[in-house]
């Protein structure tokens, strides 16, 4: 963060993600995290998966992270009926 990237190195372990999906336990998160190291992988299917776990604050802390590297702001939230009432909106 804030330092100069430089190229990968053939030996980082880069792939690409392919899925992802979630599971609450106890009051964290674990978000699994599926990918594939090369085209030949993707054709046999030979999906690798990680765990991470992680508690809510780390979760949060993540997705605003990624949503600023993307310049992305998180959706509004929608009032409620009563907030829609009392402020005359639809």
């Amino acid at each position: 963060m804030g330092t100069k990237q430089s190229p990968p190195a053939a030996d980082d372990g880069y792939g690409v993600l392919v899925g992802w999906s979630h599971h609450g336990f106890n009051g964290r998160l674990d978000l699994c995290l599926q990918r594939v190291g090369s085209m030949a992988e993707a054709e046999q299917e030979d999906v690798q998966q990680q765990h991470f776990y992680m508690t809510e604050n780390q979760a949060l802390l993540l997705a605003n992270y990624l949503l600023g590297v993307l310049d992305k702001k998180p959706a509004a939230r929608r009032k409620g009926w009563l907030g829609r009432v009392l402020t005359g909106q639809p």
